[in-house]
């Protein structure tokens, strides 16, 4: 690939010179990294949105890796949808990948707030890329020198490694310093939403809470229902935010037993949802962001101070009354601009929405930090950038109910670039009748996450309950290196097919294809954790050695054991039981 300076010197290009004033100066910050700072300021009162970007040639490029990308790592072609970037949604990293998943060139931009568009694309004509960003006008003020620059790096390093320095540049360098995460978030968790949706009560809760917390599960979530005695999954009565007492005849003393159980007590909030029934719609019917029939609520406003402290009074308010450790905040993505969202208007403190939103995020945090020194606060994809991370302490992949593939993927992706912040999986659900493996499958492929639970565990067969207790006492005992040791990943372009860390001495692999090897350091102890569909694994060791290999399955039965000697390079087949795992013992003998 041509060196990125030469590139940009020779196809940069910007929109609308004779609206805004535009001046750059390309970096070389050493070791095949280069910082393209920029400033502009609008010539004129009411601007375009601008645009800045040049042209890059296509070889050794193969996929697109992007926050948000989700299980689509394809290249995109210039014509296709931009990507938004803003504190409400994604970030602002983009990874041309080549053939064997390693870099070839990150884009990252210092601007992680203001909304971004951007195009990485191929373009037909010149089998190459453009990579292009729009920067909308309504975000700057005539008279502002804004001032911003992309990180550019061509170094060839796995993902995890620059994605790795990424994190790193937006806390060290950004300023994006994230918030404390206290060690309850890395604990495993119970959710009422795929077991009980809003059909969820006190009894029902501490039932669950009864056998979760004697399984290793720590905390539960309460989430939507316990606001209502409307059962039709739509959000028109959202926005009073009153425990239903029908459902939840005392709150706190249901709180206060579920705590003398040793769990903490999370509760679900759609932060930007006022329903249409809701008793406080008048109040806020002129402050929306826009109105979403089919959910039948309106999308609040936090440019208007008054909406922000109302919604810091709600939550303030409900976790002094009731106890609470911490608080689920769902659907911060829904804060952007609608193509009816008005603009600056009498009342507002400020014109652009993601300006709204970090002040309502920060007023946020203080006053549930206030109430709770070690609280909790989950966010979900696609909200999960570096200013998000100021703000909670709990990621979470996004809905993909019983989909294992979605849930690796997310909960990989996050992880990568979530840095010392909780990464939980999706709720996992089962139907009562799987066999053991099946549901131990959902478990195992979210090995390097905090698991959330959401079956009822009184349905389970005896077998379910068997697996779930030994492989979260499996999950306790290796915590350090499953959630809090560096990944390692193979493949990105086939949805990491093998994922591995390592602590002092030991390699856990998480190794979802029978036919693609898993390729580990040679350390003492080696655990394989087989979620294919085939009593196989296959493993390839940087250096040899002799093993003892022990054999268990899902439900941590020992069902054999022997002994391999292995050359570094080699590639053994190990008949690892379905969704159980092998731990090898590095033989001195």
């Amino acid at each position: 690939m041509v060196t990125i300076d030469h590139v940009i010197r020779k196809t940069l290009f910007f929109s609308s010179p004779e609206q805004w004033d535009f001046q750059y100066d390309l970096i070389h910050a050493g070791n095949g990294t280069w910082r393209f700072k920029f400033q502009v300021s609008p010539r004129q009162e009411t601007p375009t949105d601008w645009e800045i970007g040049f042209h890059l040639p296509g070889p050794g490029v193969q996929y697109l890796w992007y926050p948000n990308a989700g299980r689509d790592l394809r290249l995109r072609n210039v014509w296709e949808e931009d990507i938004p970037t803003m504190t409400s949604v994604g970030a602002p990293v983009f990874c041309l990948l080549d053939c064997n998943g390693e870099n070839r060139l990150t884009i990252t931009a210092s601007e992680t707030k203001k909304p971004l568009f951007w195009c990485i694309g191929e373009e037909e004509e010149s089998a190459g890329f453009v990579v292009r960003v729009r920067y909308p006008a309504d975000c700057f003020a005539k008279g502002n020198v804004w001032k911003s620059e992309w990180m550019l790096d061509e170094r060839n390093m796995s993902l995890p490694r620059i994605l790795r320095t990424v994190q790193l540049y937006w806390e060290e360098e950004c300023g994006k310093s994230p918030m404390e995460t206290p060690p309850e978030a890395f604990e495993s968790v119970y959710s009422t939403w795929y077991s009980y949706h809003q059909y969820v009560t006190a009894e029902a809760v501490e039932n669950e809470c009864r056998l979760a917390s004697t399984m290793g599960m720590k905390t539960v979530i309460l989430d939507d229902g316990w606001q209502t005695g409307n059962e039709t999954r739509g959000y028109e009565y959202c926005g009073d935010w009153e425990v239903y007492k029908p459902k939840f005849p005392d709150m706190k003393a249901h709180v206060q037993r579920v705590h003398d159980m040793g769990m903490k007590y999370m509760v679900w909030f759609s932060v930007p949802f006022v329903g249409k029934y809701s008793k406080v719609f008048p109040r806020f019917k002129n402050k929306l962001l826009h109105f979403q029939e089919d959910r039948g609520a309106g999308v609040l406003d936090p440019r208007y101070p008054d909406v922000r402290e109302y919604l810091v009074s709600i939550y303030k308010d409900r976790m002094q009354a009731y106890g609470w450790d911490g608080l689920k905040l769902d659907f911060i993505d829904e804060f952007h601009m609608w193509d009816d969202t008005p603009a600056f208007l009498p009342g507002m403190d400020c014109a652009c929405v993601q300006e709204g939103v970090e002040k309502l995020m920060i007023a946020v945090r203080e006053a549930v930090l206030s109430v709770c020194s070690h609280a909790m606060i989950e966010f979900r994809q696609r909200y999960i950038g570096p200013d998000m991370r100021r703000f909670g302490n709990m990621f979470r992949v996004t809905d993909c109910p019983m989909d294992l593939l979605c849930n690796r993927t997310g909960m990989v992706n996050l992880r990568m670039l979530s840095g010392d912040t909780a990464v939980h999986s999706d709720m996992l659900q089962w139907h009562p009748s799987v066999s053991a493996e099946e549901a131990a499958r959902q478990i195992w492929n979210v090995l390097f996450g905090v698991v959330q639970i959401s079956v009822r565990l009184a349905d389970m067969s005896p077998e379910q309950e068997k697996m779930m207790r030994f492989l979260l006492r499996f999950r306790r005992e290796n915590r350090d290196i499953l959630l809090h040791e560096r990944l390692h990943v193979q493949d990105p372009s086939a949805l990491y097919p093998v994922v591995w860390a390592m602590g002092p001495g030991r390699v856990i692999a998480l190794c979802s294809e029978s036919r693609t090897a898993a390729c580990l350091p040679a350390e003492k102890s080696l655990c394989l954790v087989n979620t294919s569909g085939r009593p196989q694994t296959l493993l390839q060791l940087q250096d040899s050695g002799r093993y003892h290999v022990t054999f268990y399955t899902c439900q941590g039965d020992r069902c054999g054991e022997t002994t391999v000697t292995l050359k570094a390079g080699d590639v053994v087949s190990l008949p690892v039981p379905v969704c159980g795992l092998a731990e090898m013992q590095f033989d001195r003998e």
